[in-house]
């Protein structure tokens, strides 16, 4: 296709009579180009690296919040219902008054709670998300966690959060290993 409109430009230059100086532009046969964009084509073909993870494990959001009483940056597992109510009050400590611990939203008969806390941070543009959990045969799991924290240009509420992701998995578990990534968050501004 550029061979064709470097010939072409070529072609009009002379009908029309204009004396341009095409001086350094080659006629390329298609032959040379082929092979090259062939290579650029494979290339450009986005390739799944062995170490994605699989997300071969469902799980479902029970408590996504901002404003907890987790101040420190921590992950764990939650087997029990004491440890719910536990946590559950840690998560709505700030509210008054504070809702009673919700025991209907996981069944510790067949189900865990996955929970990543970023700590205190301070601005509300901080935030923590689970968007992977990766399971082998012997049921451990790697849970993949995205902190997100504010790019330079954010203009973000001045309010110290403690973000929080809780999940529930289905049972049985075995060792639960944490991989934190940091995503910066684009925010538009004044040029």
């Amino acid at each position: 296709m550029f061979q064709f409109c470097i010939v072409g430009i070529k072609e009009q230059a002379k009908t029309s009579g204009l004396n341009l100086p095409l001086q350094g532009v080659r006629e390329m046969k298609m032959f040379k180009i082929l092979p090259f964009t062939i290579l650029f084509l494979v290339l450009l073909v986005p390739l799944g690296r062995a170490d994605d993870p699989d997300c071969n494990v469902d799980f479902e959001t029970v408590i996504k919040a901002q404003n907890t009483a987790i101040f420190q940056a921590s992950d764990f597992v939650i087997t029990n219902e004491d440890d719910w109510c536990d946590f559950w009050d840690q998560v709505y400590f700030l509210r008054y008054p504070p809702p009673p611990c919700d025991l209907t939203l996981v069944d510790f008969e067949t189900e865990v709670v996955i929970v990543t806390a970023l700590g205190t941070k301070p601005n509300g543009c901080y935030n923590v998300e689970i968007v992977c959990i990766e399971g082998d045969e012997e049921n451990n799991l790697t849970v993949y966690v995205r902190d997100v924290v504010p790019g330079p240009r954010c203009f973000c509420p001045m309010m110290m959060v403690s973000p929080v992701h809780a999940v529930k998995v289905a049972r049985p578990i075995g060792d639960v290993e944490y991989t934190h990534s940091t995503t910066i968050l684009r925010c538009g501004g004044w040029k």
